[in-house]
């Protein structure tokens, strides 16, 4: 017996094809010029991937140059602030290193007031009194320390200490200091003391 295919005998597995006959009936110009016109029309999926492939870069870029921008800024300010700190610590190691010299300054000014004020004969201790007096405002320099200037000056409670009336008859004279009882300094800026003055008033 013969089998006819759907039984156990081996039958012949059939395709189907769909064939576009307009395609068949045209010449190979027209069947090129429709290729091409379907190819500008449909949507290109590379193109579209090279797009959005093109729109992440620009994303990732913005967001790497902001993250840069944000990190070199806190650096900047952390920085800055260090800065800030080490400049304050100088400065108190600097005042307390002077303030030894600062006293003994004090005394060594009063001890030339006094030396100015004795009988001839004194010139010579005066004059190595002087050579002292020198040296220790070199070496306050050398710390940065300025002297404030008080002689003449207005009375400024930013930068003098009163401790005292002197009374004037002079009105231009009035509220200028009168006598610096102790010197005071400046340090990078800031009155690290103030000088101990006598104001003038009025009377």
């Amino acid at each position: 017996m013969h089998g006819n295919g759907n039984g156990n005998g081996k039958g012949t597995d059939r395709g189907f094809r769909v064939i576009d006959h307009r395609v068949a009936m045209m010449s190979d110009e027209e069947v090129g010029a429709l290729a091409e016109e379907e190819q500008a029309h449909a949507p290109s999926y590379v193109e579209e991937l090279e797009r959005d492939l093109a729109a992440h870069k620009k994303k990732v870029k913005e967001i790497e140059g902001n993250a840069q921008q944000q990190l070199q800024d806190a650096i900047g300010e952390v920085k800055k602030r260090l800065e800030r700190e080490v400049q304050q610590q100088v400065r108190a190691l600097r005042a307390q290193m002077a303030n030894p010299m600062l006293e003994v300054f004090d005394v060594l000014e009063r001890s030339l007031q006094m030396a100015r004020s004795a009988p001839q004969g004194a010139e010579g201790m005066l004059d190595g009194m002087q050579r002292v007096h020198q040296l220790m405002m070199g070496k306050l320099g050398e710390l940065g320390f300025e002297r404030i200037e008080t002689a003449g000056q207005s009375f400024d409670p930013a930068r003098h200490e009163a401790i005292g009336l002197t009374p004037t008859e002079d009105a231009e004279e009035d509220q200028k200091v009168a006598a610096e009882v102790s010197p005071g300094f400046i340090l990078d800026g800031q009155v690290m003391r103030a000088p101990k003055v006598m104001v003038y008033r009025l009377q």
